[in-house]
């Protein structure tokens, strides 16, 4: 892989008063000196407004940089994407001017999560202030990105715009389906989680932003009444308790996006990310649906109890559109989608949209005279406030109109009610910036690209037939079996599958746990979105799980029961030559089959090779790699970190980066041999029934699977 590191240098700073630049250049420097990246990778100066001279180049003596130049007047922004566009990289790292280095290891952090996620945009810092993004003085991604992105950025105006403002690039990778993730130190956060976690931006002693810069600086200067202030900043409020959603002194609202279904129901849900990652602001997700979908990580809640036989038909949607939905709302705005209505253009928002309680794309005239000469809108993709949804729970439908459907009922029949209680309909001209379903007489040239969002006709329509999800779920995702939670660590939720194959497979769920335990009962790292990522490829071919979910949040007294729930199986471990099998078997009273339990297609271009891994815990100083791996043709799985060290420890081998642990189990299963510590690598050699040579830790052997062609050296 080709890394870059950028570093913006500016070549004046006799035009930038009150700040001393000479200091600020040399920061980043000594920084990068003491505190090692962790991957190799190729620095590049990029000269702003001047030229070389010797004096910039003894500046970085023996740091092998390359030199570019921008002359413009974009700010680091601007020099980001003129240089980026013709950059001839995999991945770019892009520090401003001010940037600094604070730990060894943060490029490594970076790059960790781009291997793991893919294309995308990866960045230490995340603020909700504006809009959500990631911030500009430290982003990475590939540069290829740049190149699609469509403004070009050309003053202090644009490069704001950019960053936060109506071009946030943030948002616009987010809505060309790519991730936008935040990395600290223990983390890889989604957008709904870059303010959860200590330390960060504005955020105690910022110790988990792997990147400092000039607004950290003030934040560590500030007294406590004034840190408290750019911390709700940050975190988006700009008092105790208010969501910033609009800027400009319009009404704050705050925004759920919610769809409900009992088909479709990974559509819906793919719906409802792509609708909230569009609106610029925090929105909560919520999902009503038989079952939650693989994947999904916002908030699930069953069908309503009076849904006949759980079944969703176009009657009992609309009855509950009328009826329920306003019992699940507890913000000011919902914005309703379907897996056929969604958000799909984030430049065409405005907040205007927020001064109304009702908009939906727009009817035409000629249906407009047949309910009433209403015109204002379609259902399937609009925006509703809370006191709209609240009113029309209290609508009495006559018999002869319970067959309308419920936007053609509130917006035409019952119209009045709600302009009399005070609520607001879009405007066509607006309607239509909103939502496209079809062409209206005012607007005959109107596309589905000039709205916000759209509605319908996907299967007929070639330029909706991108935008298309399937309407119809895999009959195979329903869950089934029974229903198991397991906190991690990632070994050891390979080591339970024996069990979870006995019981008769079922669902899995992980996630952190958020109890107050002993430190012992706890998993060594806690559950996160990535590390779930990282596994799930690997889980979800194993026949005998049937759904793999994560859940955020794991507390003593949980609405979710489950059939087995291993959060406290640590309490319970046995002597220390028992493995992990052996604990989790009797905590859940099963006897496991202990025959190879993990399945997964050989790489065959690893055959013949031996596959190494080992991590920085349970070593043997008796164990004599150089001697086991002589003569043998090696290549080593894991960490880039671990990689490194082993080279340094024991000898130089080929790296061979994975994006999963479904990648990594394909390569051990192809090769000859694995040899490694007690560690992930090892479950899966053990799982897959591989032949191996485990470096056993002399005082723990939890990891210890005997068969044949297994040899535990202690």
């Amino acid at each position: 892989m080709k890394i870059e590191l950028l570093y913006i240098y500016l070549v004046r700073p006799s035009e930038v008063p009150g700040r001393d630049f000479s200091v600020i250049h040399q920061r980043f420097i000594d920084s990068y000196r003491k505190f090692m990246p962790g991957v190799p990778h190729q620095l590049r100066v990029v000269l702003y407004n001047g030229e070389k001279t010797p004096e910039i180049e003894s500046k970085f003596d023996g740091l092998n940089a390359v030199y570019s130049f921008y002359n413009g007047d974009g700010l680091d922004m601007g020099a980001y994407q003129a240089v980026t566009r013709v950059l001839d990289a995999d991945f770019a790292i892009c520090c401003n001017t001010q940037a600094h280095f604070h730990r060894s290891g943060w490029m490594e952090r970076l790059v960790e999560a781009f291997v793991q996620y893919g294309e995308g945009l990866y960045g230490p810092m995340g603020s909700y202030e504006d809009t959500p993004h990631l911030r500009g003085p430290c982003m990475a991604f590939p540069p290829k990105l740049m190149r699609q992105y469509p403004h070009l950025i050309s003053n202090r105006e644009t490069a704001h715009r950019f960053e936060s403002r109506e071009w946030n690039f943030t948002q616009w990778v987010r809505s060309i389906g790519k991730p936008a993730l935040m990395v600290t130190w223990d983390e890889v956060l989604e957008q709904s989680d870059w303010r959860k976690p200590d330390n960060i931006f504005r955020r105690g002693d910022q110790s988990n932003c792997l990147v400092w810069d000039r607004h950290t600086e003030v934040y560590f200067k500030e007294n406590a009444p004034r840190r408290e202030e750019l911390a709700r900043s940050a975190d988006g409020k700009r008092n105790a308790g208010q969501d910033i959603v609009v800027v400009g002194g319009a009404q704050k609202k705050t925004i759920t996006v919610v769809a409900c279904t009992s088909t479709g129901i990974k559509s819906h849900a793919t719906a409802i990310d792509r609708t909230a990652a569009a609106i610029p602001y925090p929105c909560k997700r919520l999902l009503l649906s038989p079952v939650k979908p693989d994947g999904y990580t916002g908030e699930w809640r069953a069908l309503p109890d009076w849904m006949p036989d759980g079944t969703w038909t176009i009657r009992t949607m609309c009855n509950f559109l009328m009826r329920g939905l306003h019992k699940h709302i507890d913000t000011d705005i919902a914005v309703y989608v379907h897996w056929d209505g969604y958000a799909i253009n984030p430049g065409k928002w405005t907040d205007e949209f927020l001064e109304y309680d009702y908009g939906g794309a727009p009817w035409p005239r000629h249906f407009g005279k047949s309910v009433g000469n209403a015109r204002v809108g379609n259902g399937g993709f609009s925006i509703r406030s809370k006191r709209w949804l609240t009113i029309a729970s209290s609508l009495v439908v006559p018999p002869v109109l319970q067959r309308r459907a419920e936007d053609v009922f509130q917006c035409a029949d019952a119209v009045n009610v709600f302009v009399n209680s005070g609520c607001k309909v879009m405007p066509v001209p607006l309607a239509i910036r909103w939502s496209f379903e079809n062409s209206i007489e005012e607007f005959p040239h109107w596309k589905i690209t000039d709205s916000f969002g759209f509605h319908g006709l996907v299967k007929t329509d070639a330029a909706r037939k991108p935008y298309s999800l399937p309407s119809l779920d895999d009959p195979a995702s329903t869950t089934r079996g029974k229903r198991c939670f397991h906190p991690g660590d990632l070994g050891d939720i390979i080591a339970f599958l024996p069990i979870l194959r006995a019981i008769g497979g079922g669902a899995l769920a992980v996630g952190p746990l958020e109890m107050k335990l002993p430190r012992n009962v706890l998993p060594r790292e806690p559950m996160t979105l990535s590390r779930f990522n990282f596994i799930r490829p690997l889980l979800i071919k194993q026949p005998y799980v049937h759904q793999f979910v994560f859940e955020r949040q794991r507390r003593n007294k949980n609405s979710e029961s489950y059939d087995y729930d291993l959060s406290l199986f640590r309490k319970y471990m046995g002597a220390r030559e028992e493995s992990l099998t052996d604990w989790q078997a009797r905590f859940c009273n099963v006897k496991p089959d202990l025959s190879p339990w993990l399945t997964v297609n050989p790489r065959t271009e690893f055959a013949g090779k031996t596959v190494i891994a080992r991590s920085p815990r349970y070593l043997n100083p008796n164990f004599d790699w150089n001697k086991v791996i002589a003569n043998r043709d090696v290549v080593f799985i894991g960490l880039i970190a671990e990689h490194a060290r082993f080279c340094r420890m024991v000898r130089r081998v080929p790296y061979v980066p994975v994006s999963n642990a479904l990648e990594m189990a394909q390569i051990i299963a192809g090769s000859q041999l694995f040899i490694g510590n007690q560690s992930f690598p090892c479950w899966l050699a053990m799982g897959l029934g591989h032949p191996l040579v485990q470096e056993s830790w002399p005082f723990w052997q939890n990891s210890k699977i005997d068969r044949p062609n297994a040899r535990f050296v202690l």
